[in-house]
């Protein structure tokens, strides 16, 4: 996403222009086709496999690069809510109403069980009373304050989110057992939500410290 009140110069149109004009619109080889779920779950899978020891280091670098002027209180809408906010008082369109709304909406009729997150007996997964902020700040301090994936330390997370994860190593929200909740950074924990089974038995092979 460009940096807002970036605008392309004359150059850099001129050289998209050049560089990309067999390329756009119907030029597009691949304009009016769709992947296969063959070809999806090919894609998933190799994104999959490219994360499932954590974020490469090469990626860390680059983002922490091209985004450092836009974290914390020096993106440009950092503090901006409400009146304050460019986006305040916007309506959406008719057109933008009409595509994300009945059945031209994706998720059109995909409830329960149809869902892409669906999980059985989710409701069951409540947390008990045990499960406090400060429970969770004693599993942090045992894991010394690293996501027990990637490695990252807490002090260096940026953004809006400065506290590290407490993951349920085997997803029962009411296991608060100290062996069964692990310190994982928001990133790792998102990708605990899928392929479950192999997730719970790599986090029970590790040393943990009760």
């Amino acid at each position: 996403m460009p940096q807002i009140g970036y605008k392309q110069t004359k150059e850099h149109k001129k050289h998209l222009k050049e560089n990309h004009a067999d390329f756009s619109g119907k030029k597009h080889p691949f304009y009016g086709k769709k992947h296969t779920k063959a070809a999806k779950e090919k894609q998933k899978q190799a994104i999959l496999e490219r994360f499932k020891n954590g974020m490469p280091e090469s990626i860390k670098k680059k983002i922490k690069k091209n985004h450092a002027h836009l974290s914390g209180e020096r993106h440009p809408l950092f503090g901006k809510r409400g009146k304050d906010s460019p986006n305040f008082g916007s309506k959406r369109s008719k057109e933008t109403i009409e595509k994300m709304s009945g059945k031209n909406n994706s998720m059109y009729g995909r409830i329960g069980n149809k869902n892409p997150l669906w999980i059985e007996d989710r409701s069951l997964f409540i947390y008990p009373t045990e499960w406090t902020d400060i429970l969770k700040e004693a599993i942090r301090k045992r894991d010394k304050y690293i996501c027990q994936e990637c490695g990252v330390h807490q002090d260096e997370l940026e953004g809006w989110n400065k506290k590290l994860d407490v993951h349920h190593v085997d997803y029962a929200k009411k296991n608060c057992d100290l062996n069964n909740l692990i310190t994982l950074c928001r990133f790792c924990h998102i990708k605990t939500n899928y392929n479950r089974e192999k997730w719970k038995k790599y986090f029970q092979s590790l040393p943990f410290v009760s």
